[in-house]
């Protein structure tokens, strides 16, 4: 088709070509006399004009313009390359003319309306210059071509043009009409959600109306115009799934036509600010991280555009820089990387410079955040500033809230106060701000001495379904806050707990449920100490289990709801487990922007089924108090709870009301700064134990040995389950190791640890499938010093398990297919947070989680590192010793900080060979094997508690 159309165009040429000959021949300029015979006329250079010689009479005419030798063949190249492109067009879009063609049949008043704008357009150069159009068509063969050339462009107009204007183009003027009048309504009279509402599901209609799919670009934009005026309404996933169902795709469809290129080129910047709005959502609603990045990445070369670029798109350069800012502020909360704050306050003020009242709300926010990170007071003045010169915003109340903490001027605390009050009035519930104006009201209420007013607020902002997760979770820890430790601190903190499983559900990946989780830290131990000062002991303990672990709580309920539906629904339980296998599949972190927004997409949708389909399950996952005593069965069970409020120790014994334990000589923010230290890695374990282990006997183990020295069986068994900081430290640690014979807790018991009780329940639930033995050893990794003892160690391992499969070097492919056939692994090598290191790289955690090794026994982590805690959540275990114990191994021995290699194969022999003491080897023996690998080196080296005290035991 391209050659047809290069060969008319050259035919066009050409005879346009002939034409300019022919019409100079024939009215000059010449300089002597020249015969026309076609005219039978003679031309006298003198007279300059032309004698009729049949009637005598002379004729002069008007020369051509000088552009007319380059016009006229323009024209005709131009007019028969369109006529066959044209051609092929309608060949190609056959049904969609078909259709207009039909259409226009049905309703001939708008192909009449359609016509009747063209005819202006065909008579207006006859009306302004008659003389000149006659004189063309009086030249037979200037007429003949113009004739045709314009022609062939009439037949066009009149046979595709004109019809699909009547049935397409007037109704996509009436969808731009309607959609900016619902835009325009007031939100207050009820009617503007039903009108936006209508205009999504007519463009949507107005979309798919025709197989050409003509409008695709138009129509997608009135549709997410229509949605995200909704959801600045009342948010609802239901719109955000719509928009994030089409919208990516329509950006990164290519155009289809001509007429759908210019569209989408007029309508895709506005697009993508509607798309990245969505994604920015999203993430509030959900919490899916990677959305924020979809966002920016959208927005960021647009916002890169000089202002006249966005002059002829359908929208401007104040809504891409504020929505980018939007992304970047929420990112930068998130993350607390500094440079997303300094962009995102770059585009608000520039923005603020041309549109001072377009820009002001953001610039109040992220002014205020700005104080909050430096303290600076000209950021504090400049939100106050922009607060006060426009209508009531949550930011602009926060930051009077901020102002009269600092000065204590009552005038700022009585207008945030107003200024709260008009904003509840003015967005009321079901709006997508109401619990967001209902927390900060609460605030301005609290500070002004009306308390009561102030939890009634919070309260409504917790229960109010139609606010994003997170605002409500905040409220919640509000609510607990401002109860100072009494019944209020249990029902807002509670509520907290409740809130973070539905958080970091199962729809999420595991990195957006880590940097969540994250933030919340410390939620679950400030609900227990709540509950613990109101009394409510066992409570304390049901809500520490409910809030600690979640990310593994979800990854063990999302592979236990299969088996518990195999008792009620064989349909249930194929769907169940179909979702299963979608959303339980190695997340190897290689997808980026689309692709890994498409990934959470689909996970989003397949969690919700999931919940869905879970909730026809009538039988409850929690486990109460009673349920949870069973995991005292061989011995005390002893929850740690540290908080900043309150340090207690609460005893669980089987069928027996807790023991609490108040451990007032504990200080929590002196426990942080133990945690913090003993993460630190440049050599400082053995000062720092020095000091830690004292403190830890005298204000945690004789109160609390006093109490459980009663309930101690033969063998002194006791499992402690810490929590907050106080998961870094070696509670079994504790004693004077200075002077000799001091007392020590590992002379008065042997312990173990738990990362949950239930996880403790569930490990002595479990069965074993002997399969076989592994020891991995990696005595070099990339990027790290070498480990020549690790080749020993595996050795020993070897002298007392001949039959193991030795794997050194070890390489990440090998111990990921190996680690399937053996329920006894052995790992010799170097560790950090990102998981163990081999020869070609590190076993990370996901990966290891998802091996799921349901009914493997014994694990014996002989690396640095191994069971030390993430400091950002401490109650989400994420080490490790705790994974490999929550998903996969019933006894784990792990490490909290470096260890020496000599060191290491001397405990290592020591619990191999208390393990194998009675003949075969018994996991069982576990907790004791660990407990005389620790008193066999503290015999060589007893002050030196660093080179002892890193191993510990998980597990029953």
């Amino acid at each position: 088709m391209g050659a047809l159309a290069v060969l008319a165009a050259a035919v066009g040429g050409v005879w346009g070509h002939r034409v300019v000959q022919h019409r100079l021949f024939r009215f000059g300029p010449h300089d002597h006399v020249t015969y026309d015979a076609e005219l039978n006329a003679l031309y006298h250079p003198g007279l300059g004009a032309w004698r009729d010689l049949d009637t005598g009479l002379l004729h002069r005419y008007t020369p051509d313009s000088p552009l007319m030798p380059y016009v006229i063949p323009l024209i005709g190249t131009g007019c028969l390359a369109f006529l066959v492109l044209a051609v092929n067009w309608t060949l190609v879009h056959r049904r969609l003319v078909g259709h207009a063609w039909r259409e226009c049949l049905r309703r001939p008043g708008s192909l009449l309306l359609a016509l009747g704008m063209w005819v202006p357009v065909l008579l207006g150069p006859y009306l302004l210059k008659a003389e000149v159009v006659e004189a063309l068509f009086d030249d037979r063969t200037t007429g003949l071509f113009v004739a045709v050339s314009f022609g062939s462009l009439l037949a066009v107009v009149l046979l595709v043009y004109v019809p699909w204007l009547s049935v397409r183009g007037f109704g996509t003027i009436t969808l731009l009409r309607r959609l900016f009048r619902a835009l325009g309504a007031s939100s207050h009279t009820g009617g503007r959600e039903e009108a936006l509402r209508a205009v999504a599901r007519d463009a949507e209609r107005f979309r798919l109306h025709t197989a050409a799919r003509d409008l695709d670009s138009l129509a997608a934009l009135v549709r997410m115009e229509a949605h995200i005026g909704l959801l600045a309404d009342r948010g609802s996933d239901a719109e955000l799934d719509d928009l994030l169902r089409d919208g990516p795709a329509a950006l990164g469809a290519p155009p289809r036509h001509l007429m759908d290129r210019v569209l989408s080129g007029l309508a895709r910047p506005a697009a993508a600010v509607n798309v990245a709005r969505a994604f920015i959502l999203r993430y509030e609603w959900t919490g899916a991280v990677v959305n924020l990045d979809r966002a920016v990445t959208v927005l960021a070369p647009l916002a890169a555009r000089p202002r006249p670029w966005f002059w002829g798109t359908a929208t401007n350069w104040p809504l891409v820089h504020l929505t980018l800012a939007w992304a970047l502020k929420d990112r930068y909360e998130l993350r607390g990387e500094r440079p997303d704050l300094d962009q995102a306050l770059a585009l608000a003020r520039r923005v603020s410079a041309r549109h001072p009242a377009r820009a002001r709300s953001r610039l109040i926010d992220l002014e205020l955040i700005r104080y909050r990170a430096t303290a600076d007071p000209a950021a504090l003045a400049a939100a106050v500033r922009e607060g006060r010169s426009g209508a009531p915003t949550p930011g602009a109340v926060l930051a009077l809230l901020e102002r009269y903490d600092r000065d204590g001027d009552p005038q700022d605390r009585d207008e945030a106060r107003e200024l709260a009050a008009r904003l509840v009035a003015e967005r009321g519930p079901g709006h997508p701000q109401h619990a967001v104006c209902l927390t900060v009201q609460a605030q301005a209420l609290d500070v002004s001495g009306e308390r009561d007013a102030a939890v009634q607020c919070l309260r409504e902002a917790v229960g109010d379904a139609a606010s994003p997760l997170q605002t409500r979770l905040g409220a919640a820890v509000r609510l607990g806050e401002l109860g100072a430790g009494g019944p209020l601190s249990v029902e807002g903190y509670g509520a907290a707990v409740e809130l973070l499983p539905q958080m970091a559900w199962i729809g999420l990946r595991r990195d957006d449920q880590r940097w969540l989780l994250s933030r919340w830290s410390g939620v679950s131990t400030a609900a227990a100490a709540a509950a613990i000062a109101d009394g409510r002991v066992a409570y304390a303990v049901e809500i520490l289990e409910r809030g600690r672990a979640v990310m593994w709580g979800q990854l063990a309920r999302l592979r236990g709801g299969v088996e518990a539906a195999r008792t009620a629904d064989a349909a249930l339980e194929r769907r169940l487990a179909e979702i299963r296998a979608e959303l339980d599949v190695p997340d190897d972190g290689t997808g980026r922007g689309d692709q890994a927004g498409a990934d959470v997409e689909r996970r989003i949708r397949l969690g919700r089924e999931w919940d869905e389909l879970s909730a026809r399950l009538e039988k409850s996952e929690r486990r109460g108090y009673r349920d949870l005593t069973r995991a005292a069965d061989h011995g005390p069970v002893v929850v740690v709870n540290a908080g900043p409020q309150r340090c207690d120790a609460i005893i669980l014994l089987p069928d027996h009301e807790p023991v609490l334990v108040p451990l007032d000589r504990l200080d929590h923010a002196e426990l942080v700064d133990w945690a913090t230290q003993s993460a630190d890695p440049d050599g400082r374990h053995q000062a720092l134990l020095n000091v830690i282990a004292p403190r830890l006997w005298d204000d945690l183990a004789v109160p609390v040995l006093a109490a459980l020295t009663p309930h101690l069986g033969a063998d002194r068994r006791v499992w402690w389950c810490p929590t907050g900081p106080l998961a870094a430290l070696p509670i079994h640690a504790a004693g004077h190791h200075a002077r000799p014979g001091g007392p020590a807790l590992l002379d008065e018991v042997v312990s173990s640890y738990t990362p949950t009780i239930g996880a403790l329940l569930r490990s002595t639930e479990r069965t074993v499938a002997a399969r076989g033995r592994l020891v991995v050893a990696a005595p070099q990794a990339p990027g790290r010093p070498g480990l020549p003892e690790v080749r020993y160690e595996a050795e020993e391992f070897l002298r007392y398990f001949p039959d193991a499969v030795p794997l050194d070097p070890a390489h990440v492919a090998d111990v990921l297919a190996r680690l399937r056939d053996a329920h006894w692994v052995h790992f010799a090598c170097h560790a950090d947070a990102s998981g163990l290191a081999v020869a070609d790289g590190v076993v990370s955690l996901d990966q290891l989680a998802d091996l799921r090794l349901t009914d493997a026994e014994f694990c014996y982590l002989s690396a640095c590192s191994t069971a030390a805690p993430d400091p950002r959540a401490y109650d989400e275990a994420i080490h490790l010793a705790a994974l490999l114990h929550l998903q996969s191994y019933i006894h784990v021995v792990g490490t909290l900080w470096e260890v020496d290699s000599g060191k290491a194969l001397l405990a290592a022999r020591e619990v191999y060979r208390t393990l194998t003491a009675h003949g075969a080897p018994d996991s069982t023996h576990t907790a004791r094997a660990v407990h005389n690998a620790a008193q066999t080196l503290r015999r060589d080296a007893p002050r030196h508690v660093d080179v002892w005290s890193s191993l510990l035991h998980i597990g029953p």
